[in-house]
């Protein structure tokens, strides 16, 4: 009995030890009893006790209304929605895979359907940059890049000149890159974590060094659009890890094709042209300023 009072009395003294009277209120009027350890430029550091161990996070002076410190209650200055201390600048990064969510083609034999499913998934890497204006609305550029292959060494080939079918080995190496103009929002812009919605138009080059009997180079272009979800997750005052999800979508109706032979064009019909509409699923790295 002794020695839990001992224990507990001890709890509070360390809790009022590391806390004092530091106080912290929200926008959100959010209370946070805790010791301002550090203020910087735009944030404040504070720790906190949590189950007996001490925790050290921050908020940026946008978030908060009002703070007190060693008794004194300050209101951090130019605290309205048009804050200086907005993000002004922010870049990603993003490593990931991609699925690209459009039908086999009909027309393609069971093999040929089977073999065009194994260019769904594929790797793919995103960048972009966008500068905010002081409504929290970025301006920038996205790129997004989306590579896939697959081969076969037995694939059927139907003859219908002779009626027998032939063997041959195939092989697809495709890449897609988007790029183009982007608006950013941000979701949460009073909150230290954050949630960007972001929207793109652009271009998308469609690239594949293919193989069927020999080497063929297909090339091609088309408008695109693009949408990104990302939940950002502070880092440190500047960096922060970020999760994204992204649509990317469009449709190639004509291109070239280079073989050693010579050159030419093609232009698919409604029923085989080229669908490029994916889904991203990507984590990376974001800077802020």
């Amino acid at each position: 009995m002794i020695q839990r009072l001992f224990l507990t009395l001890l709890t509070f003294f360390q809790f009022f030890t590391l806390i004092g009277q530091d106080t912290i209120v929200s926008k959100e009027m959010d209370t946070i009893l805790c010791k301002i350890e550090k203020e910087s430029k735009y944030s404040i550091y504070y720790s906190i006790l949590d189950n007996g161990n001490k925790e050290t996070s921050y908020i940026n002076y946008i978030s908060i209304l009002y703070y007190v410190k060693d008794g004194s209650k300050i209101r951090p200055r130019n605290n309205t929605e048009k804050s200086s201390i907005a993000t002004k600048f922010r870049a990603s990064l993003n490593l990931g895979f991609a699925y690209r969510i459009a039908k086999e083609n009909e027309a393609l034999t069971e093999q040929g359907q089977e073999y065009a499913k194994g260019l769904r998934l594929g790797f793919q890497y995103n960048i972009d940059a966008h500068f905010y204006s002081l409504k929290g609305i970025g301006y920038g550029l996205k790129f997004s890049r989306f590579s896939v292959s697959n081969s076969s060494s037995a694939f059927i080939l139907d003859n219908t000149i002779s009626g027998r079918d032939t063997a041959l080995s195939i092989e697809d190496n495709i890449q897609l890159s988007f790029l183009g103009p982007s608006l950013s929002f941000n979701l949460l812009k009073y909150k230290t974590n954050a949630l960007y919605f972001n929207i793109a138009v652009g271009y998308i080059w469609y690239r594949n060094n293919a193989v069927l009997l020999q080497s063929i180079e297909f090339k091609g272009n088309t408008i695109a659009g693009s949408a990104d979800l990302s939940y950002d997750i502070p880092l440190n005052e500047n960096f922060k890890l970020g999760f994204q999800i992204s649509y990317i979508g469009g449709i190639l109706n004509s291109g070239e094709f280079f073989t050693k032979d010579g050159s030419g064009s093609f232009s698919p019909t409604e029923e085989t042209r080229e669908n490029l509409r994916r889904l991203e699923f990507s984590i990376g790295l974001r800077f802020n300023k």
